[in-house]
């Protein structure tokens, strides 16, 4: 009797600390990230809104509506050198729409496929310059992997944020579309 008490408070004791261990799932993703890292980008687990927001899944058990939050990584690529303000490449954000019930997706903006581009500020570029950039952009982003929801550069950063799927072949050509992106803002 007493080895079986000792072998119950044994596997109490243990238990805690086995389910600390990362599961098979948690170390695709850290592989995913690490790759990324080993490339020189950076790695942050943030949350977006959701730009194809399904509203059931975001209404609490009464049926309130609640904010429509997507959790992702974003992987960020700087651009190391200080641009002046006068050649500084304006700030864009690209967001895959689809045929989304969203009402950003009701924006006027320069759109291809299902990806929707929008300048800082303004919902339309401004110049031949901007709709070359846009063209750039979307040429890019089009062949973004299907788990990648949106795109940005603000503040001499280039960020894509990921649907995280444990797959490093998608983080692969996510690095390369960032690389390409950022030769394009240099």
């Amino acid at each position: 009797m007493t080895y079986w008490i000792v072998a119950l408070i044994v596997l109490f004791v243990l238990a805690p600390i086995i389910r600390l261990w990362p599961s098979a799932r948690d170390k695709h993703a850290m592989e995913g990230r690490m790759v990324a890292m080993k490339r020189g980008i950076g790695v942050e687990l943030t949350q977006i809104l959701d730009p194809v927001p399904i509203q059931d899944k975001y209404k609490t058990p009464s049926g309130m509506p609640i904010e429509p939050k997507l959790s992702v990584v974003a992987f960020r690529a700087r651009h190391g050198q200080l641009v002046d303000e006068k050649n500084r490449p304006r700030d864009w954000f690209a967001e895959r729409v689809g045929e989304s019930p969203n009402p950003l997706a009701k924006k006027k903006g320069v759109k291809r496929a299902d990806w929707m581009v929008w300048f800082e500020e303004q919902l339309m570029p401004e110049s031949k310059a901007e709709e070359r950039l846009a063209d750039e952009v979307l040429s890019v982003v089009v062949a973004a992997p299907k788990s990648v929801v949106a795109m940005d550069w603000q503040n001499r950063a280039l960020s894509a944020y990921w649907v995280e799927n444990g797959r490093s072949d998608e983080v692969e050509i996510i690095c390369d579309q960032l690389e390409s992106l950022l030769e394009e803002h240099a």
